[in-house]
């Protein structure tokens, strides 16, 4: 998977993160997909990436959709939930094999903005850790540049149980790749930004920075190479 062993001569350096990339927003998408358009249109010219981005959103909408009220509008939220993880950090194999051979590889982690490392996490804690729970709040939304809208509550799935401890069994953090202090560090982000407009919106958003790095640096890289779009 994306981590590996620690080099035998010790503990790697951490990896560094700025939340300073990640803002906390002021306003969340009426659907889970690609914005800008051009954004999606760009991803087409890698086919197999793009079908990779669309079946994360797809998990992601679902989860959404999935309206709180019973115990099983939740077992489905946290089944898009654990679906929408999966694929997002399969994104990173998916364009690897589209790449042309002999170029840099992509990594989720290749930045320091914290929303691909926190997401990666969450996936690798619902496979080899503990299934995280959701729970429903609600949230008051309002038309933007609507004059004389006025605000609708509508319900969120947020995380329930995410704790710190349950980050710090994973490997990622035995082999140093993040240290407990960072551990912390997201638990408490993640609760905190969850209660803005859900834990979909924190999926939505970094399938969309994950997007936007890829049109960015890797496909140039494939033209180059004269991938076929």
């Amino acid at each position: 998977m994306a981590y590996r062993g620690a080099s035998k001569r010790g503990r790697r350096r951490a990896n560094r993160l700025n939340y300073s990339l990640a803002p906390e927003p002021e306003f969340t998408y009426p659907f889970a997909a690609l914005y800008p358009r051009e954004l999606e249109e760009e991803l087409r010219k890698l086919p197999r990436t793009h079908d990779r981005i669309q079946a994360a959103l797809i998990a992601c909408a679902e989860m959404d959709n999935s309206k709180p009220g019973s115990d099983r509008a939740r077992f489905k939220a946290e089944s898009a939930f654990r679906s929408a993880l999966t694929e997002y950090v399969a994104i990173e194999d998916t364009l690897n094999r589209e790449l042309p051979a002999g170029k840099p590889r992509f990594k989720l982690h290749g930045t320091q903005n914290p929303l691909p490392h926190v997401l990666e996490l969450l996936r690798h804690l619902q496979i080899h850790g503990m299934a995280n729970e959701l729970s429903d709040i609600t949230v008051s939304l309002w038309l933007k540049n609507v004059p004389g809208a006025e605000p609708v509550d509508v319900p969120a799935w947020i995380i329930s149980d995410l704790a710190d401890a349950q980050l710090l069994k994973l490997n990622a953090f035995a082999e140093g790749f993040y240290t407990p202090a960072q551990a912390a560090e997201m638990v408490n982000w993640v609760k905190t930004r969850q209660t803005k407009f859900g834990i979909g919106d924190i999926i939505h958003r970094g399938i969309l920075e994950t997007a936007e790095r890829i049109v960015k640096t890797y496909l140039p890289q494939a033209r180059a190479a004269g991938s076929p779009s």
